[in-house]
């Protein structure tokens, strides 16, 4: 369970234990009631001897697209920083700049459309 907590640090995600004893150990985020699916299960496998270690969700992308979809809306261009400022004014925990960078690109695209649709669709017309 060292590693848990050693992944906890590295990653600065909050967790709150659902199930632990010798066998299994089941952690879920502490934002789970806000919408945040990540959660994380070790158990052994008596049968081969190892941990089998199973997560579930990306770590607080989707949550982090929630918060800075109204943001991004009335001004795509904004910074980063600016939207992990608005992260951790609502949920409380500092998330890294690439989970930031990665779901402001997601709202991007889901607002105004991925970039390689756009393409495939702007390259035929010009050909013609």
């Amino acid at each position: 369970m060292q590693g848990m907590k050693n992944y906890s640090i590295r990653r600065n995600a909050e967790y709150q234990v659902v199930e632990s004893d010798c066998l299994k150990y089941h952690v879920h985020c502490c934002q789970a009631a806000t919408g945040c699916s990540w959660s994380l299960r070790v158990a052994l496998r008596q049968n081969f001897g190892y941990w089998k270690v199973q997560m579930v969700g990306r770590a607080h992308t989707n949550l982090i697209c929630n918060v800075i979809l109204l943001v991004i809306q009335s001004n795509p261009s904004v910074s980063i920083p600016i939207l992990q400022g608005s992260v951790r004014q609502n949920y409380h925990f500092k998330s890294s700049y690439r989970k930031v960078w990665i779901a402001k690109k997601k709202e991007i695209a889901h607002i105004y459309g991925d970039w390689e649709e756009s393409y495939n669709k702007g390259v035929p017309c010009l050909l013609c």
